[in-house]
C-alpha cells in the first residue's frame, strides 16, 4: 500500500472529530457510530465511549502505508480539574463549547500527538496554552507583562473582549483566539 500522506492523515483526523462531535449534538449512541476508511483494517472502525460512558472517541489501528499506528481519539472532558481541583484550561474551553478531540499513540510508551481544536489541528509542539493554579493564562510570551489572569467563574469570551493598559503607551489586548495585539498609544 502506498505511504499515507500528510493530507490524508489530517482528512482523516477531521472526519474522526467531526464524527465524535456530530455524535454528540444529535446525543446517539457512539458505539453505533462507524467509520468507513480504506486505511483501517477491516475499513470500519466503531466509536467507543471512555470515562465510565461520559466521553466519545474511537481506537483505530491506521495503516500508513510504511507502518501501522495504534491511535486513541478522544473528546476532552469538560470536568476535568488538576491535581488542586482547579478546572483545568481545555475543560473551561469545552464547557465554552470549543470542540476538542486529543490524538494519542496506544503502543507503549504511550504518546500524546496533539489535538483538534474545532477544525484547527494542533500539534503537541505549538500548543499556545499554559494551565497553572486552575486560572487560564494567555498564550507565553516572555513580552508579555501584568496579564490578568482569568478566574474560572469568569465567562471567557466576555473576559477577553477586555481591554487592559500596560505601562506607558502600551496598549494591549487579547483577542478570543488567544493571541496579543501591541498597538503604540501616541
Amino acid at each position: 500500500m502506498v505511504k499515507m500522506t500528510r493530507q490524508e492523515q489530517m482528512e482523516l483526523i477531521r472526519v474522526i472529530h467531526n464524527t465524535i462531535f456530530e455524535s454528540k449534538r444529535l446525543n446517539t449512541d457512539i458505539t453505533k457510530t462507524t467509520i468507513i476508511h480504506p486505511r483501517i483494517p477491516g475499513g470500519v472502525a466503531t466509536g467507543r465511549w471512555f470515562v465510565g460512558g461520559k466521553l466519545r472517541g474511537f481506537d483505530i489501528v491506521l495503516n500508513r502505508g510504511d507502518k501501522t499506528t495504534h491511535l486513541r481519539f478522544m473528546e476532552q472532558n469538560p470536568n476535568k480539574y488538576d491535581k488542586n481541583n482547579n478546572l483545568s484550561h481545555y475543560a473551561g474551553l469545552a464547557r465554552q463549547g470549543v470542540q476538542i478531540t486529543w490524538v494519542i499513540k496506544q503502543i507503549a510508551p504511550e504518546k500524546w500527538l496533539g489535538h483538534m481544536e474545532n477544525d484547527t489541528w494542533m500539534p503537541k509542539k505549538e500548543i499556545p496554552y499554559l494551565k497553572y493554579s486552575g486560572q487560564f493564562a494567555a498564550p507565553h510570551r516572555s513580552m508579555m507583562k501584568n496579564i490578568p489572569q482569568i478566574p474560572n467563574d469568569v465567562d471567557i469570551p466576555t473576559f477577553v473582549e477586555q481591554e487592559a493598559f500596560i505601562d506607558e503607551g502600551e496598549f494591549i489586548s487579547l483577542n478570543s483566539i488567544g493571541e496579543t495585539n501591541y498597538e503604540d498609544m501616541e
